[in-house]
């Protein structure tokens, strides 16, 4: 059984981009997010450090992957580098600063993948 849900008054939809529109079980999105989440984590906590996660690891979100680098300095060229790149919104809150990397369920695991690929380049060229 597939679970629809009803769009917001006034968004529309173009025709041609119903076509791209993939249909996703509820129960596959959890699983989805879990792999997303799992795989970002495990970039921070497979670097040596070099990417630090601001949340205990029972305290980690499935939705925002939070993290520094080991210096201001490097976070914002890894912003930059990662903007470069394609990447945007991973700008920490403002009043925390850092990296968060929010991966809503829009957010496909391709594109998880693509980012984990740019940090793992990232801290290659950097150590």
């Amino acid at each position: 059984m597939l679970t629809w849900t009803a769009l917001p008054a006034g968004v529309v939809i173009p025709l041609k981009s119903l076509a791209t529109v993939v249909l996703v079980q509820p129960e596959n999105m959890a699983r989805i997010n879990q792999d997303k989440a799992t795989l970002l984590y495990g970039m921070l906590d497979s670097s040596d450090g070099f990417y630090r996660g601001r949340a205990r690891e029972q305290d980690r979100s499935l939705m925002n992957v939070t993290f520094n680098l080991p210096t201001p300095e490097l976070e914002n060229r890894f912003l930059a580098e990662a903007q470069a790149a394609g990447f945007s919104g991973l700008a920490g809150h403002r009043a925390v600063g850092g990296i968060r990397a929010s991966i809503y369920n829009a957010l496909t695991l391709p594109a998880v993948e693509m980012l984990a690929g740019f940090m793992a380049d990232f801290q290659r060229r950097e150590i």
